[in-house]
């Protein structure tokens, strides 16, 4: 039997109709003027896929990947015993509830007893014990090694934590050293104990979580594909598959982003604004683990003693560092006064010092006293000329140290900028290692512990320890907010930290950087970036398909 060109045209609408049934739920409904049937802006699309950027890594395995989206890619598949909240606070993850003793060696955790592996095994206490033994084989081949470091001096004791069974679904955490993070070490992704020693496999590694989403299959070098798991304790997820896209590098991430094959890609640079008006992008802006300080060479005899705080405080006052952040960063930039991550609970606000006075440096600078003892005299304080080094392959940076000259110019400082005369970094940094500089910018990134030993001690001078900063009674301070103690005590410390930092300005932080993850507008939901989960809340998004 023929059909005409009618009969043809009718049986494809009735296909279409019917896919769109099938496919989609209707949602945004709303009345139009003349009160007739709702008219419907989109509907929810069923059994829908988004892709994510991934660059290339080395290996499946969390324990090892030290990539950066796939860091947070992995985050899917795997969890953890905690996490954290959007104020660092911990929160549990695959824990149901803990206790810990007085001296907080002794951590009793009871597992959620819902939680179910991607091969339909439940989580028991045996995976976590033997997650814990695996980090521990893997030695420091493992990305958590460095965290194991940063709490007990870095130097890692891989023997830190142990762990013995109570039962199927509670396990015994033994600490050897009184420290202040117990629950933040335990933030290492849980692994199968079904895996044995594959657990600590680079190729060819198995990957089962207990994450929202199952593992599907790779294909080298191009894409990781994930699937919803069906079974996910917090209802399984409405976008049902994710590709994660393999690329070379994060400007052809944005390239492919910007020509619709890729749902999310992260920004470059800072002039993400121009894509406000494009309805395609959704923005999502939080606040980096990168920040910029000036790193003042307390070699030099203009910073030390009383007058040299004088002068680091006076210097200070005479940066206009949220015009920097609107000029240079284009408003993203959150200005701190201390190392500590703005958005942490336990940032104190009582250490922010440090605004645009310029009045306030004049008055400070007159408050200084000499003695016969000083190697400076007042008179070397009225014509003062400092080198300030930068990264010249920064241009971010060169810009904030012409706006530092500029402010210093201000209160009568004169400011030479010294680019390391290099066509790359290595002589920055060999300048910066030396103390080869009077003031420097300097960047680091800041971990989720709140641990700063890096920027101080005696030992650390000449590697990170920029400054040249020695002082006994911060690092008593600086000691003391990694010995355990309970909640509103650590809430003291760190507010005697952050004071004391203020004051004695070891160095003078300038901001801390934001970035923004730009998301497809289809995308709808409790999508939540921070610098620890870019994809935090993904599980709990859908997918939409406008109708207008």
């Amino acid at each position: 039997m023929i059909l005409n060109n009618k009969k043809i045209i009718f049986i494809l609408m009735i296909m279409i109709i019917t896919v769109l049934i099938v496919g989609c739920e209707i949602g945004g409904a709303s009345s139009n003027e003349d009160g007739d049937l709702p008219k419907l802006d989109y509907v929810i699309m069923v059994n829908s896929d988004i892709s994510l950027p991934l660059t290339n890594f080395n290996t499946l395995n969390p324990i090892y990947s030290d990539n950066f989206y796939y860091y947070h890619f992995s985050k899917l598949v795997f969890e953890s015993l905690f996490t954290y909240d959007e104020n660092f606070r911990i929160k549990p993850q695959l824990a149901y509830d803990w206790n810990i003793s007085e001296n907080g060696r002794s951590i009793i955790i009871t597992l959620k007893d819902d939680v179910y592996w991607h091969d339909g095994k439940n989580l028991t206490s045996d995976d976590v014990i033997y997650t814990i033994n695996t980090l521990k084989r893997a030695g420091n081949n493992s990305i958590y090694y460095k965290v194991l470091a940063s709490v007990t001096s870095n130097v890692a004791d891989i023997n830190l934590i142990s762990a013995k069974k109570i039962d199927d679904y509670s396990l015994e955490i033994l600490v050897n050293k009184d420290i202040n993070f117990a629950l933040d070490i335990l933030t290492f992704p849980i692994i199968s104990s079904t895996l044995g020693d594959g657990g600590l496999a680079i190729d060819n590694y198995k990957v089962i979580g207990t994450g929202p989403y199952k593992f599907i299959e790779y294909i080298k070098f191009k894409e990781i594909k994930l699937e919803a798991y069906d079974q996910y304790r917090e209802g399984e997820p409405e976008i049902k598959y994710i590709s994660g896209k393999i690329f070379e590098d994060e400007k052809l991430i944005l390239t492919a982003f910007e020509t619709g094959k890729l749902s999310v890609s992260g920004s470059i640079g800072v002039d993400w604004d121009k894509y406000v008006h494009n309805p395609r992008v959704d923005i999502k802006e939080y606040v980096t683990a990168d920040y910029d300080a000036i790193a003042f060479n307390h070699d030099n005899p203009y910073f030390q003693g009383d007058n040299g705080t004088i002068l680091k405080k006076s210097i200070m006052y005479a940066l206009d560092r949220q015009e920097m952040i609107s000029k240079i960063y284009l408003g993203h930039g959150t200005q701190t006064d201390t190392p500590l991550h703005p958005d942490h609970y336990l940032t104190s606000p009582e250490s922010n010092l440090y605004g645009f006075i310029p009045q306030r440096s004049r008055e400070l600078m007159d408050t200084m006293i000499f003695t016969e003892e000083d190697p400076l005299k007042s008179e070397d304080y009225e014509n003062i000329r400092l080198r300030l080094l930068v990264n010249p392959n920064n241009q971010y940076r060169v810009k904030v140290a012409e706006a530092i000259k500029f402010g210093l110019d201000g209160i009568g400082i004169g400011i030479d900028i010294d680019k390391a005369n290099g066509t790359d970094s290595s002589s920055y940094l060999a300048k910066l290692t030396t103390g080869d500089f009077d003031m420097a910018i300097v960047s680091w990134k800041q971990s989720v512990l709140p641990i700063f030993d890096y920027l101080f001690f005696q030992e650390n001078i000449g590697t990170t320890n920029i400054g040249r900063f020695v002082d006994e009674d911060f690092e008593s301070i600086i000691t003391q907010t990694k010995v355990y103690s309970n909640e509103q005590d650590k809430l003291e410390i760190f507010k005697d930290l952050q004071i004391s930092f203020a004051e004695k300005l070891p160095y003078g932080i300038l901001m801390y950087r934001n970035r923004a993850l730009l998301i497809d507008s289809n995308i709808k939901g409790d999508l939540s970036p921070n610098f620890f989960n870019l994809y935090d809340g993904l599980n709990k998004c859908y997918l939409i398909m406008r109708t207008d």
